[in-house]
């Protein structure tokens, strides 16, 4: 796949070779830094996607988009893709454990980063992805990096629209986003967007000869005002509610996607919140931006944790080892945040009218309380987490000339968290924490930037709160992340080709690793403890390329590219069933840390009517996990979509995975759950999507 990507990733990124076209690419702006700037104006790497982007690929949530872009993965484990990873890092589960993520989401303002099935992409204005230590602006959860989703607003001229959506596996979507308004002078206006989507999934239980033990039932709402009171003067006022009624019926003993068990889990959230933005001139020379934001989340996350049902292994010379279990995790979030901050205008740069400055205070308080009922537990279980926050940042960009930008930022944050369960464990933690960059970035020309940046981020450490784990695994360290990137980018005077590069190293510091330890029971089955480490460093350096070009006013492509080396310089993994001494992982890669990722995409327009749309989507096998030597395979998936423009409508015909792979997004490999060979140990998966095919009709009114 790499050899023959290459030459086609070489071709498009050379100027010479340019055809003659009346067409320019829309600029760019990414809106989630300090200042909204265009995409090679922004010192970073950042990938856009827009709305018409996630059209083409038939996407109603984040995870049908994730691996268009360069080192982005994700895990499953679930229904949804909860947990993400940037360039190699990033949370792969949740159990019992209080986790601080190491990806930050927010969607309108709102931290819902540990709410990864709401990431719907109905009404979508745009995401944003920074890929790297974000240590200056988002602080303790973007160790990695920041996804910001940002919804259409209201006296922007978008358009009111309705779709209607029916696939394959009872896929179904319908969505209705409108706007107006609201006086003469036009500066109220509103808008209100729904959706309602679902599916059957891609799984069927034989057990219950059901198809819809792991389906999807989805609905989500949005209302946002806004008050214009000047040309850089706004306030925002968003409401969102969302009811997520999803199962969780997705793991076999023979690696198919019939499943055997005869309670199937959940993955269900239920949540509400809002936000309040202000963006306010206070003269020529201060501009003062302000975000209020609150979310309350109800989730359920529960499975069979046998997989199959007591006779299962009836006529064997197992007879009688099954087990039954059932796992459920009921979790309550608040989340309340608020970000104040004052940004200079180009009149009002200081020291001798060279330098743009941001000061910024930052506060949120996130509350988490867990019940966990359990089979083998003799009651239920009950937990507490309270986090708080309170940081200042501040950054000062320097022109030390008319092409030369020195950037310099720094952050620091309090952190407290306070955890209480009824096994009587109580803890109290505070730590000083700081991040932050250095930067330096030279425009030779308006079509062209190159920059350099080092960076630091920092995930506070924790606690391990099972009291069956040895001592020495109760608790792990903050871990800090020092990333140094060098970027270029570059956009035709033309603006039919554009292109944007970055070369990064990222040295980690304690590492925190998930890991669990297995206890055998009496009846031959396995119980996992899972758990939180420090592996002593980490390395995680690549490269990362996205292009776009117009070589004709009929044609556009696009690619991206991304290759990855993400290794551990020291870590020796606890005991499992399958390595009973430990696994030694100096050298080897981290898990879901794929070594390279490709997507490539043409839009071809047929008439004024016709348009076609194909995709090329590729990723190298992975580790599952940093404890067991299961991967998953390397793949290449394909997608397609007509296009039809009628009057006043749009219809579509698309196709996500057409050559019908089977994609593992969530693999086991260290204990063996299948009662009919004695437990043995085996290597397990979870698929994504097969082949999904689909019609759409859109209409604007």
């Amino acid at each position: 796949m790499l050899k023959k990507s290459l030459p086609l990733v070489l071709f498009l990124s050379s100027p010479s070779a340019l055809q003659a076209s009346e067409s320019a690419l829309e600029e760019v702006i990414v809106h989630g830094d300090f200042r909204a700037a265009s995409l090679v104006n922004s010192p970073q790497s950042v990938s856009v996607v827009d709305a018409e982007a996630a059209r083409q690929r038939g996407a109603t949530h984040l995870e049908e988009l994730l691996n268009t872009l360069p080192n982005i993965n994700f895990s499953a484990g679930s229904n949804r893709a909860r947990f993400i990873q940037i360039r190699g890092i990033g949370e792969r589960s949740q159990f019992k454990e209080p986790i601080n993520p190491s990806v930050g989401t927010l969607i309108d303002g709102v931290d819902m980063s540990a709410m990864g099935s709401m990431a719907t992409l109905f009404d979508l204005s745009q995401v944003e992805i920074f890929r790297g230590p974000q240590g200056t602006q988002f602080g303790a959860n973007a160790l990695a990096g920041v996804i910001n989703v940002e919804s259409v607003a209201p006296l922007t001229g978008a358009p009111n629209h309705a779709s209607l959506s029916i696939g394959n596996y009872g896929t179904h979507s319908v969505t209705l986003a409108a706007g107006t308004t609201l006086d003469a002078a036009g500066k109220w206006g509103t808008r209100i967007a729904l959706q309602q989507q679902g599916s059957d999934g891609f799984y069927y239980n034989k057990t219950l000869g059901r198809h819809d033990t792991n389906g999807r039932d989805e609905l989500s709402a949005r209302w946002r005002l806004r008050y214009r009171a000047g040309e850089n003067s706004t306030l925002d006022f968003t409401l969102f509610s969302a009811d997520i009624d999803n199962g969780y019926d997705a793991f076999t003993l023979d690696n198919s996607r019939t499943t055997l068990s005869d309670q199937p889990g959940s993955d269900k959230q239920r949540a509400q919140g809002g936000s309040l933005k202000a963006s306010v001139l206070l003269s020529e020379k201060i501009a003062f931006n302000a975000t209020l934001a609150t979310a309350h989340s109800d989730s359920e996350y529960s499975y069979d944790e046998d997989w199959a049902y007591p006779t299962l292994a009836a006529g064997t010379d197992f007879e009688g080892w099954e087990y039954a279990s059932f796992d459920q995790y009921l979790r309550e979030q608040k989340i309340n945040s608020g970000d104040w901050r004052f940004v200079s205008t180009p009149q009002g740069r200081i020291l001798g009218e060279t330098s743009d400055w941001v000061l910024g205070y930052y506060a949120i308080n996130r509350v988490q309380s867990l019940l966990r009922r359990y089979t083998y537990l003799e009651g239920d279980f009950t937990s507490d987490y309270d986090t708080k926050n309170r940081a200042y940042y501040g950054q000062l960009d320097t022109h030390l000339s008319d092409s030369v930008v020195l950037n310099v930022g720094i952050r620091h944050d309090r952190w407290e968290a306070e955890y209480a369960d009824n096994s009587d464990l109580r803890i109290d933690s505070a730590e000083q924490l700081w991040g932050g960059k250095l930067g330096l970035q030279w425009r030779p020309d308006a079509q062209r930037m190159v920059y350099a940046t080092l960076s630091r981020g920092y995930k506070p450490g924790g606690v391990n709160t099972d009291g069956t784990l040895p001592d020495a695994a109760r608790d792990f360290a903050t871990e800090t992340l020092n990333s140094l990137e060098l970027g270029y980018k570059w956009r035709a005077s033309d603006g039919r080709l554009s292109l944007q590069s970055a070369l990064f190293q990222a040295q980690r510091r304690d590492q925190q690793v998930k890991g669990a330890y297995l206890i055998s029971r009496d009846d031959g089955s396995t119980e996992f403890i899972d758990y939180v480490e420090n592996a002593a460093r980490g390395v995680n350096r690549g490269f990362e390329l996205e292009m776009q070009w117009l070589p004709h006013r009929n044609l556009a492509l696009q690619a991206t590219f991304a290759w990855l080396d993400a290794t551990f310089d020291e870590y020796l993994a606890p005991p499992t069933q399958a390595d009973p001494d430990g696994l030694d992982l100096r050298g080897r890669d981290q898990a879901h840390a794929p070594n390279y990722q490709a997507f490539v995409q043409g839009e071809y327009t047929l008439s004024e009517r016709w348009q076609f749309v194909v995709s090329g989507e590729a990723k190298d096998a992975f580790y599952f996990s940093d404890r067991h030597n299961a991967r998953s395979d390397a793949y290449v998936l394909w997608n397609a979509q007509f296009i039809y423009q009628g009057d006043g409508w749009v219809g579509r015909l698309w196709g996500r995975n057409l050559g019908n792979e089977d994609v593992a997004v969530r693999g086991f490999g260290s204990f063996g759950n299948d009662p009919r060979n004695g437990y043995e140990v085996g290597h397990y998966v979870q698929y994504g999507e097969p082949r999904v095919v689909g019609l759409t009709a859109e209409w604007e009114f």
